[in-house]
């Protein structure tokens, strides 16, 4: 909000934009003595296109006190950049003039990626949220930039929300890069007071395909353990494939094998365990039967 008053002037409480597509407001008290009962003009005008926004007349307001006005701007082809706001109060001798700009009517864009860190040649994948001052879906459309560390805009694209959801856009990280803080920028029409970011990581790395975990537990028979393998791919998919467990049931004994299918699990004997779904059990002999 701006707050402007000089003398014989109206006293105006603007807001710092006009939201399009959107209800404003302001707050206007007349400068003239205490208690007398005047009347005050009020008229918004767009400069491009040239048209009249908004036009009232408050009649028998108190000098000195508050009056709350509230006015739609209109969006789409009818929008301005900049507006004239006209404020006449009766025995003022002045009257207040303010050229006020116009913006999208957003108050947040919530981004977010799918991962933190990447490396060159990946797919950046981005979500965002764009919600209006009163928490509705912003409608309009916002545009996507990639920025290297250096702050160069590498790659633009620009999204619509005409569906009531996320937006989403993704970006192809190039060959060769720069190492470093990279960032993804979302501002509503390319315009630049009202930008939102989200930043991110590119390094060299290399990650296994995919990971083993191995669980250990106990049973009621003192010789015999269950064995829970959990195999999948870095990304958390499920892997589809076989595995095959090397079973030390002694020091001096020569090592069996025990192939499964992906998702099943088997009982062995003491140091050759795996838990199934089919429950196959080795006996000490090296024998597989079912149970």
């Amino acid at each position: 909000m701006k707050l402007h008053r000089t003398e014989q002037k109206p006293l105006v409480v603007t807001q710092s934009t006009l939201r399009w597509n959107a209800t404003n407001e302001m707050l206007i008290s007349a400068s003239s003595s205490a208690n007398n009962l005047v009347d005050i003009g009020i008229e918004i005008h767009a400069f491009y296109p040239s048209f009249l926004v908004f036009r009232q007349t408050l009649q028998g307001k108190v000098a000195g006190s508050l009056n709350r006005v509230k006015f739609f701007v209109p969006g789409g082809t009818e929008r301005s950049d900049s507006y004239r706001l006209v404020v006449r109060a009766q025995n003022d001798s002045e009257l207040f003039e303010e050229i006020i700009p116009g913006a999208p009517d957003l108050r947040n864009i919530y981004l977010q990626t799918d991962k933190t860190v990447y490396k060159p040649t990946d797919n950046v994948k981005v979500r965002a949220l764009p919600l209006t001052t009163n928490g509705k879906l912003y409608v309009g459309s916002v545009d996507f930039a990639l920025l290297n560390p250096d702050g160069f805009e590498l790659i633009h694209k620009t999204r619509s929300n005409s569906k009531n959801r996320f937006l989403a856009v993704e970006f192809q990280l190039p060959d060769r890069l720069v190492f470093g803080e990279w960032k993804i920028v979302a501002r509503p029409d390319r315009h630049k007071p009202h930008t939102y970011s989200i930043t991110f990581q590119v390094q060299k790395y290399e990650l296994s395909q995919f990971r083993v975990h191995t669980l250990a537990k106990e049973t009621d028979d003192i010789d015999l353990y269950e064995i829970d393998v959990l195999a999948r791919h870095t990304n958390g998919r499920q892997i589809s494939g076989q595995i095959t467990i090397w079973c030390d049931c002694n020091a001096n004994s020569s090592k069996s094998v025990i192939p499964s299918d992906s998702g099943k699990s088997f009982l062995c004997l003491l140091k050759s365990s795996k838990v199934s779904f089919f429950n196959f059990k080795a006996s000490k002999y090296g024998a597989f039967k079912s149970s």
